[in-house]
């Protein structure tokens, strides 16, 4: 099952939802920025499978989305698809396909 959040008519950010086989995917693209990080949070929380977050599609992240997501990643979950410029922002993330 798949779940969009927040959609308005011009789509700055999509965060996709896809929960399989105990594992929660969340897929984030656009422009990652603090107005969005409501959403990804919820998207993230409250799961007791794992998660997976795909940044693949992320054109930009400001300082507050960088932050929210050193702190998704430092609380288990996996990235993947992270551009080389979001990698250079979080600093100490281990690099990713």
């Amino acid at each position: 099952m798949a779940f969009v959040l927040r959609l308005a008519r011009t789509v700055a950010c999509r965060i996709q939802i896809l929960d399989e086989h105990n594992v929660r995917i969340v897929s984030v693209a656009g422009r990652l920025g603090d107005e969005h990080i409501p959403d990804l949070l919820i998207a993230c929380g409250g799961i007791s499978s794992a998660l997976r977050v795909d940044l693949t599609d992320v054109l930009s992240a400001d300082a507050v989305a960088v932050e929210a997501l050193r702190r998704i990643h430092s609380g288990g979950a996996q990235f993947v698809g992270v551009p080389e410029y979001i990698q250079l922002k979080l600093g100490s993330l281990p690099r990713t396909r």
